[in-house]
């Protein structure tokens, strides 16, 4: 169990690593997918559903709006700009904020009629209507939750989380959740 002593020292160094390294930590996160599998695997999980076999789902875009909480520096958001009509992308760290924004700024660039934000945003409150996304990816931030809140308290701040990306999810979407042990 982890003791508050720790679990504000892991916070800090989470929040260190966001604040004062952005720009290694980019550089080191860009490796991460180096040979190309999760776009397509993303797409697989997504277009195999009903609601996505359309016709009208047969060209990009795709979808109507995917929405990326815990954003960091915008990798799945611009990964996924050429698939949808809008990108709303979320994180609770300015500098990360800024280095997505400047990103999906110059992805955006090649798109037609791609409307696009990036916000400072937090899991459990996004400034977002009801039943807005076709897909909802959070992508290596959920496990933070397990550093930054007390052992008998994590587990409810994650369910947080989850609840209100269902509650932006439209009727037949996906809530895609890439974890491992984090990457900060």
């Amino acid at each position: 169990m982890q003791s508050k002593r720790e679990t504000h020292s892991l916070k800090n160094k989470h929040k260190e690593v966001y604040t004062k390294n952005e720009v290694v930590y980019e550089r080191l996160i860009a490796r991460q997918d180096y040979q190309g599998n999760i776009l397509p695997k993303i797409l697989e999980i997504c277009c195999n559903r009903d609601k996505f076999k359309s016709d009208e789902f047969q060209s990009k875009p795709f979808f109507d709006c995917v929405v990326d909480v815990g954003t960091g520096c915008g990798r799945f958001s611009c990964l996924l700009a050429p698939y949808t009509k809008k990108m709303y992308s979320f994180d609770t760290s300015e500098k990360m904020v800024e280095i997505a924004r400047q990103k999906l700024e110059e992805t955006a660039k090649s798109l037609v009629d791609f409307e696009w934000r990036v916000e400072l945003g937090e899991h459990r409150n996004l400034p977002l209507e009801s039943k807005i996304a076709d897909v909802v990816i959070a992508g290596w931030t959920l496990s933070y939750y397990k550093s930054q809140y007390p052992e008998d308290e994590w587990r409810g701040e994650v369910d947080n989380a989850l609840l209100e990306m269902k509650r932006i999810l439209k009727d037949g979407g996906v809530i895609i959740i890439l974890e491992t042990r984090g990457t900060g």
